[in-house]
């Protein structure tokens, strides 16, 4: 992959250059006066070959010329959200969209022409952002390396739109090689045993309806808006002494912020493919889902409160509530992390995590719970000794002569 390389000359000045082969195996470079142009014309090299590179930049040169003679950034990105609207799972998402870019992305960028926007501005805003000139526009606190990360992914995409070759905008994403934050993503919270034996108890003492819910939660793995949206219609019971199967077959989603009363939705769908999955329960998660469904249709929700459905922030509120005699602060989503650590501690291997709490990808269970698996098991250990001690234990060096 080429990388830019600084030159420095005798009076001082720094310039950047590129090296790469051209269609004819030559060796050729180009110079920049800066690491971030230089930088992006390398990345392009290396994700779209060198004549594709070459001609961005040619094209990138002309258009700066003139930039004026392109739309404005705010203009292509109400152009993106309309085409994204077919693309995105739940009206909440675009609404995201629409506050995030509203809030953070439009103040420095939204008049710009677009055509004017340059690997250098990028990564002066990533700079601003992350030196704490750019704040937060709510909390005026100095934004995370995650949070920072997100604003750039969008504008990202944003410019990748406009760069398709059937609109053509610009001739490539400016985005492209940007410098992030390094963000260390934080292992896992879960419960210890006694913390959920107390979190339960006091659950139980508030509401009956809450504390088989949270069970149900620790006891399956699912996320709540999964949980939230069981019905019979999922459920495969064979009796007592049989196995009982969970199917995912709905979420609940929450409507988009702002929208009267807060309403949910529950919809056929989940995270992503995988996550439409069966999984077995425990005898005792089993027997509160088989109790809850008596008398129910095959449609209502097994878990509600009072024969109404659950809104997260109801849930929410009586969770915090219980929680409230725990030296810690456990969130909902604790409870998730806490069924995969306890499987995980207790020798489940990674495939079967993946596939019971409905990873996309190994890759995201390796790095969201990987730092919760324990040591090899013993047998592992035990046929490392037995190999190890094949060997001799004194072998007799062989001389020659």
């Amino acid at each position: 992959m080429p990388e830019p390389k600084e030159y420095v000359a005798k009076d001082g000045t720094s310039t950047w250059r590129v090296r790469f082969r051209n269609a004819l195996k030559q060796s050729c470079s180009k110079s920049f006066v800066d690491y971030d142009n230089a930088k992006w014309f390398a990345d392009t090299i290396e994700a779209q070959g060198v004549s594709f590179a070459l001609r961005a930049l040619r094209d990138l040169e002309n258009t700066h010329a003139q930039p004026d003679d392109s739309p404005a950034l705010a203009a292509v990105f109400s152009e993106f959200i309309a085409w994204k609207k077919d693309y995105v799972r739940s009206a909440r998402t675009i609404k995201d969209y629409e506050t995030q870019f509203e809030d953070n992305i439009k103040p420095t960028f939204g008049a710009e022409p677009i055509a004017a926007i340059t690997p250098t501005m990028v990564s002066d805003w990533v700079d601003a952002m992350v030196a704490g000139r750019i704040v937060s526009p709510h909390t005026k606190a100095k934004l995370s390396p995650k949070t920072i990360a997100g604003r750039h992914a969008l504008l990202h995409a944003v410019m990748e739109y406009a760069a398709d070759s059937r609109r053509a905008y610009i001739p490539a994403n400016p985005c492209t090689g940007v410098t992030l934050p390094k963000r260390i993503k934080p292992a896992p919270k879960g419960l210890m045993p006694a913390e959920w034996q107390s979190l339960h108890s006091s659950l139980a003492a508030i509401s009956d309806d809450a504390a088989d819910l949270a069970a149900f939660l620790i006891g399956s793995g699912w996320r709540y808006g999964e949980a939230s949206a069981l019905t019979p219609e999922g459920v495969e019971d064979y009796g007592p002494d049989s196995p009982m199967y969970v199917t995912m077959m709905r979420v609940t989603r929450r409507a988009p912020k702002g929208t009267k009363g807060g309403m949910y939705a529950v919809v056929p769908e989940g995270k992503a493919q995988k996550s439409m999955r069966r999984i077995k329960l425990d005898a005792d998660t089993a027997a509160i889902v088989r109790r809850r469904c008596i008398g129910k249709g095959i449609t209502d929700p097994v878990f509600d409160r009072d024969g109404q459905p659950w809104t997260y922030n109801r849930f929410q509120k009586i969770f915090h509530r219980a929680a409230s005699g725990l030296t810690r602060r456990p969130t909902i989503h604790w409870l998730r992390h806490t069924h995969v650590g306890w499987l995980a501690m207790s020798g489940t291997p990674l495939p079967e995590l993946q596939a019971r709490i409905g990873h996309a990808s190994i890759t995201t269970t390796i790095g969201t719970y990987g730092s919760m698996i324990s040591d090899i098991g013993d047998d592992a250990l035990s046929r490392f000794v037995a190999m190890r001690d094949l060997a001799p234990k004194n072998p007799t060096r062989q001389i020659e002569g």
